[in-house]
């Protein structure tokens, strides 16, 4: 082989490395860029919510609450959801969303999946936007009240009175009836008992024949199975 012709295969080979990265080069300057589109999200919720009141109202009729809630929305897209009313271990779902208006109080109602009396503590769970889930306590009212007391006597025999208002179906339980001097006795009417027409109770004792004799008598009673009341009333 002459000179030349190395010097020729020595350009050759040359050249093609240089070919070979200029094309190399040239691919890595033309890969694709690639763009990753996302959605504009929508309107966040603002501003802050709370309850600002929590009442249970009991249905003798029914044995069932009618739960109001008021709730406060300072923001805009605001949402509460009432997922769930319990009582003890029993829960049941009431998964109710609801939108809250901005910059007012905002009241729901409605009734509890589940029964019970004035004297249970129930727990409302309900969730903001969506969010944990959140407990809150409250208690159920009835709408009968205790409104006079009475006792008439005939020799020894004492029958008391008790008047209320309200619901016909409420229940009146007396647990105890305390005399001032002396002593009352006899039974109690059984536990529960419906107030009918009348919206009352009524009930006989006997007094002691000897001994001092009662001037009062503190009756003990409560409605629909609520917190205890005394009230005292006067024996003639």
């Amino acid at each position: 082989m002459h000179r030349d012709d190395l010097t020729v295969e020595k350009s050759t080979t040359g050249a093609r490395e240089i070919d070979r990265r200029t094309i190399a080069k040239g691919v890595a300057w033309t890969v694709p860029v690639v763009i990753v589109a996302t959605a504009a999200p929508a309107a966040a919720a603002s501003g802050s919510v709370q309850i600002t009141g929590l009442t249970g109202a009991f249905d003798p009729s029914t044995g069932g609450v009618t739960v109001t809630v008021v709730v406060s929305s300072t923001g805009a897209g605001n949402t509460i959801t009432f997922l769930s009313v319990s009582r003890g271990s029993s829960s049941t779902p009431v998964n109710q969303t609801k939108t809250l208006s901005r910059g007012s109080s905002n009241t729901f109602s409605f009734i509890a999946p589940t029964s019970g009396g004035v004297a249970n503590t129930y727990v409302l769970t309900y969730s903001i936007n969506g969010g944990a889930a959140q407990p809150m306590s409250f208690t159920a009212v009835s709408p009968t009240s205790y409104s006079s007391g009475t006792a008439t006597r005939t020799q020894n025999a004492v029958t008391f009175h008790l008047n209320f208002t309200g619901s016909t179906k409420s229940k009146i339980t007396i647990t105890a009836v305390k005399p001032d001097l002396g002593s009352l006795s006899g039974a109690l009417p059984a536990p529960d008992e419906v107030l009918g027409a009348d919206l009352a109770v009524s009930f006989g004792l006997t007094r002691n024949q000897t001994g001092a004799k009662p001037t009062t008598a503190d009756v003990t009673f409560t409605v629909d199975g609520g917190t205890a009341d005394t009230k005292t009333i006067t024996v003639p």
